[in-house]
C-alpha cells in the first residue's frame, strides 16, 4: 500500500473493476480501489455451495448480453465465457407464463387463441380504455401492454419488488424492462448479438480486472471513502457509490430501498425448472426465485438430491416460516419515488460540474445491464484520459 495513488475508485463492482483496469494497464497509472463490503463484485458477487458444491450469485442471477463488440472483446481478456440465452417464467396459479409478454403468454392467459393483428388490437383498446395515473411507473406500464396484463403480470411483481405501488414510484426504464410482443419470441433480450456467462462466475471475472499489479485494493472501507478517496488521489477520483456522498447529501439524502435473497436447499421434483421464476401475485411473499444449477456455468450434478433456491423478496416482508434460519443476503437499489426521481437528477446534473471526479455504476445510472455498465466504464476512461 501506498500513501498516495494517481486515481482512487471508490467500488469494486464491474464498472469499478473495468475503470481501475483500464486506468492502470492502459493508462500506466497507480490505482487504489475502495470496497465497502468484505470482497470485490458489488451485487455480481457469488459463493460456494456447501452442500451441492456449485458456485451461486448470492443476490440473485444476472446475465451478460450486449450489442458493443468492444464491449465483448474487452472482457474476453479475462476468462473464458459459456452462451447462455436468458430465459424467464412467471408463476400464477401453478401455472407458468412465458416473460416478458409475448403472444403465448397473452392467449394462455386470457384464454384467446389471438393472432398477431388480434394481439395487438386487444392491447391498443385496454390502454385506451385504462384509467392511469400521470408521470408515474403506472402510466409507463399500462400505456405499454395495457391495464389487464399489467395487474396479472407487473402490478404486483413491482409492488413487492420496490416497495410500493407502481402509481406512486417513478417511470425509470419501464419498456426496457418490460417489452411486450406480438411473437412467441421467449428469450429475455432476442436482439443481443453476445449473450453469456463468465465461464467461473462474475466475481472470478472481477477479481482478473483487479489483479494488476498497479491496482491496490482496501476492503471493508467505511462511510467516508470519498474523503479518504480525495485524500489519498493525486489526479482524481472514480466514484460508483451513492451520487449525494458527493455533495454531502446537500440536498437531502437520496432514498434506498432494501430487497434480501434468502437461499435453502429443496428436492428438484419440488422446484422450478428454469434459471429464473417470477411471481406477480400478491399473496407469495418473493417476488422472484434464482435456480443456480439451471445456469450452464454452474457445473451442477444433473442427478444432485438438492438443489440450491434463492428467494427474493423484500426486506420489509415477513420471511416465510419454511425460509428460517437460511443464508440471506441484503442489498439495496434507489428508490422509484417520484421525489427521488428528482433529487437524484439534481446531484447527477453537478457532478459533470466537478474538476477531477467521475461517477458512474448504478448509483449513477439505475438499472443498467452489466455489458452496458462496462461500455460506460470504458467510455469514462477514455474521458479521463483525455482529460488529464
Amino acid at each position: 500500500m501506498f500513501e498516495s495513488y494517481d486515481f482512487v475508485v471508490i467500488g469494486a463492482g464491474i464498472a469499478g473493476a473495468v475503470v481501475a483496469e483500464r486506468l492502470a494497464q492502459s493508462g500506466g497509472f497507480s490505482i487504489l480501489v475502495l470496497e465497502a463490503s468484505c470482497s470485490a463484485g458489488g451485487l455480481l458477487r457469488s459463493d460456494r455451495d456447501h452442500l451441492t458444491g456449485i458456485k451461486y450469485p448470492i443476490y440473485g442471477s444476472r446475465a451478460l448480453y450486449s450489442d458493443d463488440e468492444t464491449v465483448i472483446k474487452y472482457l474476453m481478456n479475462f476468462g473464458s465465457f459459456v452462451p447462455y440465452e436468458h430465459r424467464v417464467r412467471a408463476r400464477i396459479n401453478d401455472r407458468n407464463f412465458v416473460v416478458p409478454i409475448n403472444l403465448e403468454t397473452i392467449n394462455q392467459a386470457l384464454g384467446t387463441s389471438f393472432d398477431a393483428e388480434e394481439a395487438k388490437a386487444f392491447v391498443k383498446d385496454d390502454i385506451e380504455s385504462s384509467a392511469i395515473t400521470q408521470g408515474t411507473l403506472e402510466e409507463a406500464a399500462v400505456t405499454s401492454i395495457g391495464r389487464s396484463l399489467y395487474e396479472m403480470f407487473v402490478r404486483g411483481f413491482l409492488t413487492k419488488q420496490l416497495g410500493a405501488d407502481p402509481a406512486i414510484l417513478s417511470d425509470d426504464a419501464f419498456n426496457a424492462r418490460f417489452p411486450i410482443r406480438f411473437d412467441n419470441e421467449d428469450r429475455f433480450v432476442p436482439a443481443a448479438k453476445w449473450q453469456m456467462l463468465p465461464k467461473n462466475g462474475f466475481d472470478d471475472l472481477i477479481d482478473q480486472l483487479l489483479a494488476s499489479s498497479r491496482i491496490d485494493v482496501r476492503f471493508d472501507v467505511g462511510a467516508d471513502s470519498f474523503a479518504t478517496a480525495k485524500r489519498l488521489s493525486r489526479i482524481g477520483v472514480v466514484h460508483s457509490g451513492s451520487v449525494d456522498a458527493l455533495f454531502n447529501q446537500q440536498f437531502g439524502p437520496l432514498e434506498y430501498g432494501e430487497n434480501i435473497v434468502c437461499w435453502k436447499h429443496s428436492k428438484p421434483a419440488d422446484v422450478q425448472h428454469f434459471p429464473v421464476v417470477t411471481y406477480p401475485d400478491f399473496e407469495t411473499p418473493y417476488f422472484r426465485t434464482h435456480a443456480p444449477a439451471y445456469l450452464p456455468n454452474s457445473m451442477a450434478d444433473p442427478k444432485a438430491e438438492k438443489i440450491l433456491v434463492g428467494y427474493e423478496m423484500s426486506a420489509n416482508a415477513a420471511i416465510p416460516d419454511f425460509l428460517s434460519g437460511c443464508p440471506a443476503y441484503r442489498y439495496r437499489y434507489l428508490a422509484k419515488s417520484l421525489e427521488n426521481k428528482r433529487r437524484h437528477a439534481v446531484y447527477t446534473s453537478l457532478v459533470s460540474e466537478m474538476s477531477g471526479v467521475y461517477a458512474l455504476g448504478r448509483h449513477m445510472i439505475p438499472s443498467p445491464n452489466i455489458g452496458a455498465s462496462v461500455g460506460i466504464a470504458l467510455e469514462t476512461v477514455e474521458r479521463i484520459r483525455h482529460s488529464v
